[in-house]
C-alpha cells in the first residue's frame, strides 16, 4: 500500500495562523489555504473517521483489510454494514462489493 498521508499536501496548523482554515471532519488536519482544502479532498476522497486518517476511494480495501472495522467506515453508505456490529470479514467483503471498483463491477447479488 502507498501510504495514506505521506504525500505534503496537508500540514497541521495547530501552531501556525492562517487567515484561512479549513479543519477535515476525517482525519482532523487543519489547511491554512483553499487550494490546500481543495487538494486534500481532491486527492483524498475516502477515510475512516474511527481511524483519522483521509485516502483515495481506490485504497478502501487496502485500508479495511489493514484496520479493524465493526461497521462500514465509506462516508455516505447507507447499507446494513453501516449500523449495528459486524464482523471484520463481513465489513472487509462489503467494502469489496461495493466500495471498490472491482467489486461494484463484479458483484450481481450485492447486499
Amino acid at each position: 500500500m502507498s501510504g495514506y498521508d505521506t504525500d505534503g499536501d496537508d500540514r497541521d496548523s495547530d501552531d501556525v495562523s492562517y487567515d484561512y482554515e479549513q479543519k477535515c471532519g476525517t482525519c482532523k488536519r487543519r489547511f491554512g489555504s483553499e487550494s490546500a482544502w481543495s487538494k486534500h479532498g481532491s486527492k483524498k476522497d475516502s477515510g475512516c473517521k474511527e481511524h483519522k486518517i483521509c485516502f483515495p476511494s481506490d485504497e478502501n480495501l487496502d485500508h479495511a483489510r489493514e484496520k479493524y472495522h465493526m461497521k462500514c467506515f465509506v462516508n455516505g453508505c447507507t447499507s446494513q454494514y453501516a449500523r449495528g456490529t459486524w464482523s471484520d470479514d463481513d465489513i472487509v467483503d462489503h467494502i469489496k462489493d461495493e466500495h471498490t471498483d472491482w467489486g461494484s463491477s463484479s458483484s450481481s447479488d450485492s447486499e
